[in-house]
């Protein structure tokens, strides 16, 4: 694998080591916590290591690289294992800037979770040896020789990385783990094979040969264990207990409980109720659904990969981009809107009928510079029930948080579908607005939107199905570390195709990717759309790049100075979409007349 965007962001921070531990453990156990990045090296052969729902069997050596705030279980109860830990933190330049944020979008090598087998585990040891023995003196050299001794580890990982000696989480544990802790939530079987990076038909296939059953058995099992226990020690009613496990709806349940058992719930439960019951029984359960009861309709909505369940109406609001705000003053929800970020786009951008509401609704300061993402305790203040943005919202560093941040405060996120899913289409923001609208209460405002737009689109397309010969399109999003970094199977890919055109990165399976400038060249293209994010001087200063750029002087579109200007909360999912279309077609059609 090519690990080069990894090995230029390592080059562009600084890093500042904060422990190095080592521990021999002999028939014990341990929980290592720690809210920095890491690596975890094991030099021993028995035990086991547990890292949120993965499961590693131990049968050799092992070295991890843990993101931050990860748990980590050691167990060496059987046996005895040997580890070395050591901590450290990456801090960003002051001017970070936005190829610097592209390159963590395509992969953050400070919060991933790799884990190889070293082909030398006792080089890799002596290298945690050294950076103990330098961690541990009181001399003006200790900095220097520390960061020289993890410097000489992180060179050693990537080498492991390139020849690919990863060292793979037991399937069949980590599933059973990751179904224990999940089995209430509507997970489809190919998500667990997903979590656990392996395919659905691997998973299948182990599961069965090591536990005689399927995943979906293994599952239902457990969902019936617990609504068994559910009868005996509750009140709750049949439909309380059915959606409390997992299992849809009364009927549903009751069919396979029967099947299971032998006999109905209601028969189950006259034979099996304890004496006194009250209906706020010590009852213990992995939600906490059975210590309240159910709301009498309760929302599913899917997003970012997971079943997020809704039993009110969100009174609070926070944006964390233009293309959601437009959204929510679209639907009629700008009142609820209590923040908003600078973060993608500009508030020109917006339709006119729109600007004025949302240029009243405040806006959030921003952690890293004047128009980026606000810092997880500025959102947090702002005291929303639901934040609404990108997926790349999503994403730390350079978004706000983790889903799981936002979680564990009870408050609900949304992500615009199209931002985290390859080749999306217009139906992809349809579905946003709609889910929008679902949540809120405003299916009926949100219905007349989509049919609006659906109109535009179909007229668009009547307009366009005959073009015989697409315009070839580069779009130019940001320059970074020599490259161009480009859309590939993308919403705007799909914009451009419905506008008359053709991405000639469109091929590419990532929504946004780094070419190089000889690539551009080679396909020759007629367009070229520069990405503006904030105001004139940015999209210019891209404008000036592409004039400069040797490479590229003899193609199509800078020899007839084909080069347009759009803003970047346009190709996100938005209200907006279609006109954004329609504009191009009218470009690409006076590019062909030219």
């Amino acid at each position: 694998m090519d690990y080069t965007n990894a090995m230029m962001v390592w080059d562009a921070v600084s890093v500042r080591i904060t422990d190095v531990r080592h521990r021999l453990l002999i028939r014990q156990q341990v929980e290592e916590v720690d809210e920095n990045s890491l690596f975890l090296f094991i030099f021993g052969k028995t035990g086991r290591i547990i890292v949120g729902e993965r499961i590693y069997l131990l049968k050799t050596s092992a070295l991890f690289h843990i993101g931050r705030n990860h748990s980590i279980f050691i167990d060496a109860r059987d046996g005895e294992t040997e580890y070395y830990l050591v901590t450290y933190q990456a801090e960003y330049p002051n001017m970070a800037g936005r190829e610097m944020m592209r390159l963590l979008l395509e992969e953050n090598p400070f919060d991933a979770f790799k884990t190889v087998r070293p082909s030398d585990p006792v080089l890799f040891m002596r290298q945690f040896q050294t950076m103990l023995g330098a961690w541990r003196e009181n001399s003006p050299r200790k900095p220097l020789a520390v960061k020289s001794a993890f410097y000489a580890i992180l060179d050693g990982y990537y080498a492991e990385l390139s020849e690919e000696n990863m060292l793979a989480p037991d399937a069949v544990e980590s599933a059973k783990r990751y179904l224990e802790a999940h089995f209430t939530e509507q997970n489809s079987i190919q998500m667990l094979a997903d979590v656990l990076h392996i395919s659905r038909t691997t998973l299948y296939t182990r599961f069965k040969r090591q536990l005689h059953q399927s995943p979906q058995q293994y599952l239902m099992e457990l969902r019936l264990e617990a609504a068994q226990k559910a009868l005996c020690d509750t009140k709750l009613t049949h439909q309380e207990i059915a959606v409390s496990c997992g299992l849809i709806d009364k009927d549903y349940f009751s069919r396979l409980f029967k099947r299971r058992y032998g006999v109905s719930p209601g028969v189950y439960r006259k034979s099996h109720q304890m004496d006194e019951v009250s209906s706020q029984t010590a009852y213990t359960f992995a939600v906490p659904a059975f210590s309240r009861p159910l709301p009498e309709r309760e929302l599913l909505i899917e997003n970012l990969g997971r079943i997020h369940r809704y039993h009110k109406i969100p009174e609070r609001i926070v944006c964390l981009d233009y293309p959601a705000v437009e959204i929510c003053v679209a639907l009629g929800l700008g009142d609820r809107v209590v923040g908003i970020s600078e973060a993608e786009g500009a508030l020109e951008d917006c339709l006119p009928e729109y600007r004025d509401r949302i240029s009243q609704i405040p806006m959030l300061p921003s952690k890293l510079s004047k128009r980026g993402m606000p810092s997880f305790e500025t959102v947090r203040e702002a005291c929303p029930d639901l934040v609404f943005g990108t997926s790349y919202s999503f994403q730390t560093p350079f978004g706000v948080a983790e889903e799981e941040d936002f979680e564990r405060l009870g408050i609900h996120i949304y992500a615009l579908k199209a931002t985290y899913i390859l080749n999306s289409t217009f139906e992809d923001t349809y579905e946003d607005i709609s889910n929008i609208g679902r949540i809120f209460g405003k299916e009926k405002q949100a219905k007349k939107l989509i049919s609006l737009m659906r109109e535009r689109e179909q007229r668009l397309c009547r307009k366009t199905k005959d073009v015989s010969n697409p315009v070839r399109v580069f779009s130019f999003d940001a320059p970074v570390g020599g490259k161009a970094f480009t859309c590939g199977a993308s919403l705007e890919s799909h914009m451009i195709h419905a506008a008359g055109g053709v991405n000639v990165f469109g091929g590419r399976l990532q929504q946004f990717v780094a070419v190089d400038w000889e690539e551009v060249a080679d396909l020759d293209p007629e367009v070229i759309l520069v990405h503006r994010f904030f105001d004139g001087d940015d999209a210019e200063q891209k404008i000036e790049i592409l004039r400069r750029c040797s490479e590229i002087a003899e193609t199509a579109a800078m020899r007839k100075g084909q080069i347009f200007t759009l803003g970047i909360k346009k190709v996100f999912p938005c209200v907006d979409n279609i006109e954004t279309a329609i504009q191009m077609s009218e470009w690409f059609q006076n590019c062909r007349a030219f």
